[in-house]
């Protein structure tokens, strides 16, 4: 099995360009599939299974290679050989075996998690050290358990178990009352977009979203990273309903997995879908958003409610105003977005049915793996939850919270802070 990145480098090889578009030549118009997605599906582990003989070969002729070039290039140089017949032999030689290095320094960064070199490090052993760093960062030691999380235990199997009930107890929805949030619904004035895409997707937005995309961006459970997706070009593949979760660590007590970070690995397809929905949606719902609401959206700052909170401080301060401040804190917010709540808040926004049936069953409903120090637990029904990397994710938040927002402004017994100069802030 190949790295999660390290495929990326083998997408600039000709051989392995020519070997897809072979492949993809004998998957037929009128071949047996129940449905394109079961197709694609087919496609990317056919692919896959290439690019790992590929990976494999490669690593295999490189490290034969470099033995062959640097033991002609020693043998040469024993031989004494004069200036000029050195000028001629050793500058081919010294730019393949540069080249080979340059793809295991480059393989390495990338498994250490370096994007940028301040002095243009070429060491291989520099770069595996920073990934030994980096994974010990990464590794969880121990795991709080039992009710009170009295429990301390180091056995990976367990911490495993514990990581999946979690996560599962996390993802699990709570029973709603859908008349109860169609009549919070009702109360609130929520404007309209004017109008939302919701034409078939064209191979030209495919293309220019994939040009978009970074091509060190880490692939999900297909293994399969946005250049090997640049070769290819309702209803989804099941491969996108497949989630694996990596977990990163806060700065407070890591024994406890309320203080580690879940960061999904999604298919690279799958995010080129989530990129060109963001892409339709957030020209239209933008404008929708009280001016209160700053996070994620375009031309406003969230800083902004700090500076405007110390001018309301100062002020209030300056007057002797009595007043009230309260802070509130969701913990764990994206994880408790309710599908039905959300369906019902985009559908009270003028979301067209088509593009909210697709964010349900994109979103919800899906089968995730967490890894805990490179092994996954058993699969967690994912019920709820908006993962924190899609670039979605921020847009349909800000939809879900609105509604709160737009019923405190609404609401004729909350006032607000009005400064004694009469301006509103």
């Amino acid at each position: 099995m190949l790295g999660s990145n390290t495929t990326g480098f083998l997408a600039h090889l000709i051989q392995l360009q020519v070997t897809v578009s072979r492949l993809l030549e004998t998957f037929g118009v009128d071949d047996d599939y129940s449905a394109p997605q079961a197709l694609w599906d087919t496609i990317k582990r056919e692919i896959k299974l290439v690019i790992q003989q590929h990976g494999v070969q490669r690593a295999a002729w490189r490290h034969s290679t470099l033995k062959m070039l640097k033991r002609k290039r020693n043998r040469f140089l024993r031989g004494q050989p004069v200036v000029a017949l050195r000028s001629m032999v050793l500058p081919p030689l010294d730019t393949a075996i540069y080249y080979l290095q340059q793809e295991l320094v480059d393989i390495m960064a990338l498994r250490a998690g370096v994007r940028w070199r301040e002095h243009s490090e070429r060491s291989p052993t520099y770069l595996k050290k920073i990934h030994a760093t980096r994974s010990h960062k990464q590794f969880m030691a121990t795991l709080r358990t039992g009710p009170d999380h009295e429990i301390l235990t180091t056995d990976q199997s367990t911490m495993r178990s514990c990581a999946k009930d979690f996560y599962q107890h996390l993802s699990t929805i709570n029973p709603v009352d859908e008349f109860d949030i169609d009549r919070y619904l009702s109360r609130i004035n929520i404007p309209h977009p004017l109008s939302t895409e919701d034409a078939p997707i064209t191979i030209s937005e495919l293309q220019h979203q994939v040009s978009r995309v970074s091509s060190l961006s880490s692939p999900g459970d297909d293994g399969l990273g946005y250049p090997i997706v640049s070769l290819l070009f309702g209803l989804f593949p099941r491969s996108w309903k497949s989630l694996r979760v990596r977990l990163l660590p806060k700065n407070n007590d890591l024994a406890l997995l309320k203080n580690w970070r879940p960061i999904s690995l999604i298919n690279c397809d799958a995010k080129v879908y989530t990129r060109l929905l963001t892409r339709r949606l957030a020209p239209k719902v933008s404008g929708l958003f009280n001016k209160y609401q700053t996070g994620f959206l375009p031309g406003r700052f969230i800083a902004a409610n700090g500076l405007a909170l110390k001018i309301i401080l100062e002020q209030a301060n300056a007057w002797r105003m009595d007043g009230v401040g309260l802070l509130l804190d969701q913990e764990k917010a994206y994880d408790r977005v309710h599908p039905v709540y959300l369906q019902k808040v985009l559908a009270a926004f003028g979301i067209p049915q088509i593009l909210i049936t697709s964010i349900i069953n994109l979103f919800f409903r899906n089968r995730v793996a967490i890894s805990i120090n490179g092994f996954f637990t058993d699969d967690v029904d994912q019920q709820r939850r908006l993962p924190q990397d899609n670039p979605l994710s921020p847009l349909l938040f800000n939809l879900a919270l609105e509604p709160l927002l737009l019923s405190i402004l609404q609401d004729p017994h909350i006032t607000g802070f009005v400064s004694p100069t009469t301006v509103e802030l």
